[in-house]
């Protein structure tokens, strides 16, 4: 019976979608930045990486909309980079100015590297429907400025097309 419910809960808890989810770029993070800007298009690729070794592990669920997290502190793992793409063409995706108490699901830059199943979390953030980087130092008045940003690119450029 208990295996049974066992089943059910992790069923149950990662077949759940989140509308938003916030990544909150701290000052321990380790991100790569390449951009882009010219005339109508803002381009941005965001390469979340982490060199140490982390020492906690971060048990990530879904409940009722809503993120959860364990934190379990005796691992030591390497970890995979994270890459994210932010592109605004045409003034389609702009920034966004999000109230910090409006930010229901949020993840910091070592909560992804935590994660004891890193294959759930992947499939986590390409279930999220808006997804969005966040700088903790660009906090101004309680707001922060919020990008959205997906885990693959939405475009392909082209030279012969641009030559044309």
């Amino acid at each position: 019976m208990r295996i049974l419910f066992f089943l059910f809960f992790v069923a149950t808890a990662y077949g759940q979608k989140l509308d938003e989810l916030y990544i909150i770029i701290d000052k321990h993070s380790q991100v790569d930045t390449v951009g882009v800007m010219s005339k109508g298009i803002e381009y941005a690729k965001y390469r979340i990486y982490k060199k140490d070794k982390v020492s906690h592990s971060v048990g990530l669920s879904v409940e009722e909309g809503l993120l959860k997290k364990n934190y379990i502190m005796n691992d030591q793992k390497d970890w995979p980079s994270y890459e994210f793409y932010y592109i605004n063409e045409k003034g389609d995706n702009p920034r966004r100015l999000v109230y910090e108490g409006d930010m229901k699901n949020v993840v910091f830059y070592s909560d992804l590297y935590g994660a004891i199943e890193p294959m759930e979390l992947l499939q986590l953030l390409k279930e999220t429907k808006n997804l969005y980087l966040v700088h903790e130092n660009y906090k101004q008045e309680g707001f922060y400025i919020a990008k959205k940003v997906t885990l693959e690119p939405k475009f392909k450029l082209s030279l012969n097309e641009e030559l044309e």
